[in-house]
């Protein structure tokens, strides 16, 4: 028996792996894509100040870059072995708990072996197993700042678990240690980028705004065991006390509580209910805490991209709904057969997902192309550089970095950009119209829309609209290549 154990721990773990590798198979050749190129870049080129927080927005996540730093040494400017390491990432982070940016794959992993470590050591009191929870909290911090909420995380179970000799002392000088590494953090922290916050800002990370809460737990909660939901209920997802759909579904899901509450009671004596519900309270505040470092963020968690932000507590919000399964479903045949149905559903909406990332990476890889073969200039000016392809990001950022660390084929200096442009299409066009010093773009897609519009030394914007700019020509201080992306190409832009 000890040895079947042995050999099942052992396999365990590759069979999750594995499976993380056929499911993003599709997506392993896939190109560079946005912040890829800025972090990446950087690091090919040998400047490692984004490593401490001095670049992109002072966040100061050490252990994400130095994993780039091994990639870089390890694979070059070939994206498979990135891709690859995510997949790995990400199938052992499935397997630690049974159940999309490197940052959050890094801190979860660590902020999960941090847990394990620590039930261990409340069960059997070694230190060695405290030692390695601190350790791995301090790794899950290097990696990403969401992790400050384990500590908080921590007190929770140690208070499911406490025992009646266990006093809330003992609990406390726990939850202490992890206290005092946070602090050691936040100081290191502010000590390299210069401020407290960082990150987004303090208008983000701080502004706990009720309606705001409110709004976005409910597009946690939702987004947490679903996929990335049609546009058309865009009234129900951003506005959901709004939409009549919510309140049915409010109602509907109330009445199915309310059964499944009376039915529990006729299944299960009072201390078997007790303990069920210690657990569900358990998984459900967790939940709640690991919400709390995204919770504020003005970002669209309905979009692919968006998904990272729920990475860690989509692990509570998962084992929440195994542990209802295993309450509700007691028949193997229908908890089986229900199993199948939701693994082929999640897996549909993960391969069209997938497809669309790999539509993204094609269309980077192209334009990078494009750019660098048709460019005569070292000076190169963008009118529309496409953001995001259906919320997969393209150039967010990293398009001057791309142009400058992954081609060789031309030297080009500085790239300015006059706006950026999101895509519901890889081939959507636009219209451009020229009339003297006076130009015009008009996005030919109603969903398209420009966004992040500066002027230039060559260029100013002289008329936003969402989806048009008109913008006026200056006299500009040195030669320089106009390009403007419409068709699924970048095509050069010549004055008449």
């Amino acid at each position: 028996m000890k040895s079947l154990r042995r050999s099942t721990q052992f396999y365990l773990p590759g069979l999750f792996v594995i499976g993380a590798l056929v499911a993003f198979s599709i997506n392993l050749n896939n190109y560079f894509l946005s912040d890829d190129f800025a972090q990446i870049g950087k690091v090919l080129g040998g400047d490692f100040s984004v490593t401490w927080g001095h670049e992109y927005g002072g966040f100061f996540r050490p252990l994400f870059i130095w994993s780039y730093v091994i990639d870089g040494r390890l694979w070059g400017a070939h994206p498979f072995g990135y891709h690859l390491t995510n997949a790995v990432l990400h199938g052992a982070n499935s397997f630690l708990v049974f159940i999309s940016g490197r940052a959050d794959l890094i801190a979860t992993s660590f902020v999960l072996v941090s847990l394990w470590s620590y039930l261990a050591y409340e069960k059997h009191r070694r230190t060695l197993l405290l030692i390695v929870s601190l350790l791995s909290f301090w790794l899950a911090l290097l990696a990403k700042e969401s992790a400050i909420c384990l500590p908080f995380i921590m007190l929770v179970l140690s208070f499911r678990n406490a025992t009646p000799g266990k006093t809330r002392t003992v609990l406390l000088k726990s939850f202490e240690s992890f206290a005092g590494v946070l602090v050691a953090f936040i100081a290191l922290r502010a000590y390299f980028i210069g401020a407290v916050v960082g990150g987004y800002g303090a208008s983000q990370h701080l502004n706990f705004s009720p309606r705001w809460i409110r709004d976005r737990l409910l597009e946690a909660s939702t987004r947490s065991v679903l996929p990335t939901l049609p546009a058309s209920w865009s009234l129900f997802l951003f506005k959901p006390l709004q939409s009549p759909l919510f309140y049915l579904i409010v109602l509907v899901s109330l009445g199915l509580i309310t059964i499944a509450i009376v039915v529990r009671r006729k299944w299960y004596g009072p201390s078997k209910r007790k303990t069920q519900n210690r657990l569900l309270l358990t998984l459900l505040v967790s939940f709640l805490v690991s919400l709390l470092p995204v919770i504020s963020l003005r970002l669209n968690l309905y979009e692919t991209l968006g998904e990272r932000f729920l990475y860690l507590p989509t692990v509570f919000s998962v084992l929440l709904l195994a542990h209802l399964s295993v309450i509700w479903i007691r028949d193997r045949r229908v908890w089986l057969l229900i199993l199948i149905c939701v693994a082929g559903f999640y897996s549909i909406n993960l391969y069209r997902t997938t497809r669309v990332w790999r539509q993204a990476s094609q269309l980077v890889f192209a334009l990078k192309n494009d750019l660098a073969a048709s460019a005569s200039n070292d000076r190169v000016l963008i009118l529309n550089a496409p953001d995001n392809l259906r919320g997969v990001p393209l150039f967010h950022n990293g398009l001057p970095e791309a142009l400058q660390f992954f081609q060789k084929e031309k030297s080009i200096k500085q790239v300015d950009l006059v706006s950026f442009q999101s895509l519901h299409a890889a081939n959507d066009p636009i219209e451009l119209n020229s009339a003297g010093d006076q130009l015009t773009l008009r996005a030919s897609e109603a969903v398209d829309r420009f966004d992040r519009i500066k002027g230039t030394d060559c260029l100013d914007a002289t008329s936003v609209q969402s989806n048009s700019l008109r913008l006026q020509w200056k006299p500009c201080s040195a030669p320089t290549d106009v390009f403007f992306f419409s068709s699924g190409k970048m095509n050069r832009f010549t004055r008449n």
